[in-house]
């Protein structure tokens, strides 16, 4: 794993907060070479006719993904100048490896924002993780299952601490939907408080 990439991802991640994407750097593509991209032989003058110019195809489009990282452009590219033997290499064991270091970027990325749930969660999955697979499920699936957790605990907590009107709207929130309560969070709970504020000045303008 390149570690002074990803130094430099989570460094620039932290002057300007990263926009969560809607799929990691890395969707294009299986985590298996494309259907029909059999191992290419062990010399080059044996590879298989037409086969080089599937690999290229293969590559292109895992390159061309709207979401590929540079990294992974810049040695998809580095194959194919390369020549038939670097290309099926980067297609059987090279994307996958980037994959791997690609997302352990953006899940790092995740930390700042991340309640304690979800930081644990992402410190576990970083240790423990292995496979891209494991990686984009975490990403895709997990993460939003420990943010809405973390919420949940959240709104909770104001439904103990907080004047009447924020007791009532975190009551609905913690009913609602995971959107529901991430709404809440963000913007519901200061219009609620407002009320409050708004009650507490006319009782003390009446006193």
């Amino acid at each position: 794993m390149k570690f002074s990439r990803i130094a430099a991802a989570v460094t620039t991640a932290a002057l300007a907060p990263a926009v969560l994407i809607a799929s990691p750097a890395f969707a294009a593509g299986t985590d298996a070479p494309a259907q029909g991209n059999q191992p290419a032989p062990t010399t080059p003058d044996r590879t298989a006719p037409g086969q080089a110019d599937e690999d290229r195809k293969t590559i292109l489009a895992i390159i061309n993904h709207p979401m590929a990282s540079e990294y992974m452009k810049e040695a998809g590219h580095k194959a194919i100048a390369d020549g038939p033997q670097a290309m099926r290499k980067f297609i059987e064991t090279d994307q996958h490896r980037i994959r791997v270091d690609d997302y352990r970027i953006v899940l790092l990325r995740l930390l700042p924002d991340a309640g304690p749930g979800l930081k644990r969660g992402i410190n576990e999955i970083l240790d423990s993780a292995t496979k891209a697979e494991q990686l984009r499920h975490f990403y895709e699936v997990t993460q939003h299952e420990l943010r809405d957790d973390d919420n949940k605990v959240a709104i909770s907590r104001l439904i103990g601490t907080g004047g009447p009107a924020v007791k009532e709207a975190a009551k609905k929130a913690l009913e609602s939907s995971p959107a529901g309560r991430a709404e809440f969070l963000k913007t519901g709970r200061y219009r609620a408080q407002a009320s409050d504020d708004l009650v507490e000045l006319a009782r003390i303008d009446e006193g």
